[in-house]
Order: C-alpha cells, then structure tokens, then sequence
C-alpha cells in the first residue's frame, strides 16, 4: 500500500516514511492503526505500508541476524522497493524514514545498519535489535518507544508470548546501547517511565 498526498506538490520531492507492520499482522492493519496517512496527508509527505512474507501465524518478517547480507530476503524487497517508489513517484531520496512495530522494527534496525546511507532516520515501537550484522556507514537518528510491561517483546529481553520456542529476544537495551555508541552519543537516553498503560 502507498499514500501519496493528492493535493500537494513538493520541489524537490516528497519525504517517504516506509512503515513496517508487526508479526501475523498486514499493511492494512498498521495503516490503520498507525493512521500515518492521515499525517502524511496533513504534512505533504508519501508512505508506503510493505506487506510481509507468510510465517508460522501469517504475514511477517524475516529480519536475518548474523547470516545477513545485501542480497537476502527482506532488505533485497526493501531496496527494490525504494528504486520502485524513485523511478515512479517524487522521492527525495535524502528524506528515506524506516520505522516498524514489533518484528517490523526489527527488520527496522536491520536495515538501518545495511542501508545508512539511504535512510535519514529510523524508529521503532515494541521491537528489539538482534546481532548486529553490521555498523551503520554514518550516524542515523533513532526514536524507540517500548513499553516495560511488553509481554511479547520483553524490555529485559527472553522468550516472548507468542514466540517461537527456538527464539528468544535480545535485551531491548541492548539494541539501543549499540546505537549509541554506532551515533557517537556519550550523554544516556532518556527514559521517560510517567506513561502507564
């Protein structure tokens, strides 16, 4: 699915927010939940919602750890999907965002290590970062909103509801900590714990 406002025209192109979906979920469900077309629409920018591959529970992503390379499942998707969006809308490739839910912000994480030198800034909701299989070419700003009481992706890291047996989370810390020191960030994130849900 891709939003592109109507009514806008932008020099020089529109900024392009690619949002990834969470496990067993779809494009519509976050596009839906998110609402960030409706954003998009308010704020002249394009975004596109990928559909994932089927998994043990339904659509999903496969982010790849340290077996990773260019040319491998989702990051080879997600790179042809940006050369297709260029060639046929007005990106501006210097305002590329990845952010993802759950899974989603895995593979987000991923790609912001692969592919630094094609995305502006990455955020993540409720995922975790797992082996890094590389360092970012450039600091790339990183938002992580993860709530402590998340049973599916948990904070101190371990198996998850929901979870293969095989798996096990890394600390969501832990991710965070690596780009802090990929970012060259010596004062420490901000942990903002009033929010209870």
């Amino acid at each position: 699915m891709l939003y592109v406002p109507a009514h806008i025209k932008r020099r020089g192109g529109y900024p392009l927010v690619v949002l990834f979906h969470g496990g067993a979920s779809n494009a519509e469900a976050i596009a839906k939940g998110s609402a960030m077309h409706k954003l998009a629409e308010e704020k002249g920018f394009a975004v596109a919602y990928p559909v994932g591959t089927q998994g043990g529970a339904g659509l999903t992503w496969k982010p790849s750890g340290r077996n990773a390379s260019r040319k491998i499942g989702d990051i080879r998707f997600v790179r042809r999907l940006l050369l297709r969006l260029q060639r046929q809308y007005d990106i501006d490739p210097s305002r590329i965002f990845f952010a993802g839910f759950s899974i989603g912000g895995t593979l987000v994480y991923e790609l912001g290590t692969l592919m630094a030198d094609r995305v502006a800034a990455i955020g993540v909701v409720g995922g975790s970062m797992l082996d890094a299989i590389a360092r970012p070419t450039r600091p790339v700003p990183l938002i992580h909103i993860h709530g402590l009481a998340d049973q599916r992706v948990p904070f101190e890291g371990g198996q998850g509801r929901s979870t293969a047996e095989a798996n096990e989370w890394p600390p969501v810390q832990a991710g965070i900590d690596f780009w802090r020191a990929a970012n060259g960030c010596e004062a420490p994130p901000i942990r903002d714990d009033s929010i209870r849900a």
